[in-house]
């Protein structure tokens, strides 16, 4: 009872059944549920503590096992009306403040079901880990299995919050028809590999990430941290790759065999991003600029330019990559700028030519936007109407299609 009123709150509903072991080193339990308005959305059952409990006394919660053999759930709980949740807000990484120090053994259970509602079809896994974290110190690895489709991903990561170091290591895979491929839409839905690897101090780590489908590399490249978090962090990354295969068939020559994607820029103690280089390059777009953040996320200056031409310059319309009736141009250039050291002001142009689709046609297309842009959380009132301004328009050479 003491267990069940403690976890039961407004929406949630526990049920603990066939519980033993309370004054001992091994305490159990044959089930439990919580629920809430819809009914059950958990199922826990045969679930097994081993621990120490007079480590408690020197400061540590020590566990040798924490086993369950079964867990089930049947769907996402329904959220609580009126929740206050904190506002998103980007801040550097602390350790918790803990009470004690924190040690599992083994972590496993043996069958853990996801409901058809929070993936679109049910998924049975295994899971198998350990952990250790105290105030300076947190070193965990968890391993999952799926049963039903194969599939597994690891997770190792130890770090020293003192000597401001890390050694992470990641792996994922799947076979063909797997569940992220299909969520991704993947044509073929082929075997996916995703490997992320990175070792040493943060002041100067090198991390390295793979992606391959079908055995094939598709996207790899670096992630180069610098700095201290107190000073802020520098970072340069750097990914190129064949991602044909990651797109339908139609939107090959828009990407090309050799896509390219960099980025450089700092994040200071409060939590401010800055890309001072931004640069996307693909056979028929290219993309470059810098964008700064607030802590909060929002915009504080954005210099945006880009193109989608032919590469081989031949006045070949291009594809582009949407969703419906295909829609295809010659070239598109496009820009935005906005600095909030120089006001409120932002501009938006845009240059289409060559538009063709079933349901309409021009020559070309002229869009532009002249206005301002205010921060909600500084300007509260704006929030309702965050961006104000003029758009301007015009065609030429226009084809209204009977539609």
């Amino acid at each position: 009872q003491l267990i069940e009123s403690s976890l039961s709150g407004d929406g949630r509903d526990v049920s603990v059944s066939g519980f033993s072991g309370a004054l001992s080193s091994t305490a159990q339990l044959d089930r439990l549920t919580i629920s809430d308005r819809d009914g059950v959305w958990l199922i826990l059952e045969d679930a097994q503590l081993d621990w120490t409990r007079s480590a408690l006394l020197r400061g540590a919660l020590e566990v040798e096992t924490l086993r369950a053999a079964r867990l089930e759930i049947l769907r996402a709980p329904i959220p609580q009306k009126g929740l206050d949740l904190p506002q998103a807000e980007a801040t550097p990484f602390t350790f918790p403040d803990l009470p004690v120090s924190i040690r599992i053994g083994s972590l496993a259970i043996d069958r853990m079901t996801l409901g058809t509602p929070l993936l679109g079809e049910a998924v049975v896994l295994g899971l198998e880990g350990g952990a250790f974290l105290d105030e300076t110190r947190a070193n965990v690895a968890l391993s999952l299995q799926r049963f039903d489709a194969g599939g597994q991903f690891n997770a190792t990561l130890d770090y020293d919050d003192a000597a401001q170091s890390i050694a992470l290591d990641l792996s994922f895979q799947e076979p063909d028809g797997g569940l992220v491929s299909r969520l991704l839409n993947i044509p073929g839905a082929p075997s996916l590999s995703l490997t992320v690897q990175g070792e040493g101090p943060l002041a100067d780590l090198t991390t390295d990430i793979r992606l391959r489908t079908n055995n094939q590399d598709r996207l790899a490249g670096t992630v180069i941290l610098t700095g201290t978090q107190d000073a802020g962090h520098g970072f340069n990354a750097n990914f190129s790759g064949d991602v044909t295969a990651l797109f339908a068939p139609q939107y090959s020559a828009f990407f090309g065999p050799d896509v390219g994607l960099s980025a450089r820029g700092t994040r200071d103690a409060s939590g401010a991003l800055s890309l001072s280089r931004l640069r996307l390059d693909a056979r028929a777009v290219s993309l470059g600029g810098r964008i700064d953040l607030n802590p909060s996320g929002w915009p504080t200056r954005l210099n945006i330019r880009g193109r989608i031409a032919d590469a081989d310059t031949n006045g070949k319309p291009v594809l582009l990559p949407l969703p419906g009736i295909d829609t295809r141009i010659d070239t598109a250039d496009f820009l935005v700028t906005f600095d909030a050291a120089q006001g409120d002001a932002i501009v938006a142009r845009a240059s289409v030519s060559g538009l063709q689709r079933e349901d309409m046609s021009a020559d070309r297309i002229l869009v532009g936007f002249d206005g301002n842009i205010s921060d909600p959380q500084q300007n509260p009132e704006t929030a309702a109407a965050w961006m104000r301004g003029k758009l301007s328009a015009g065609a030429s050479g226009l084809d209204l299609g009977a539609s």
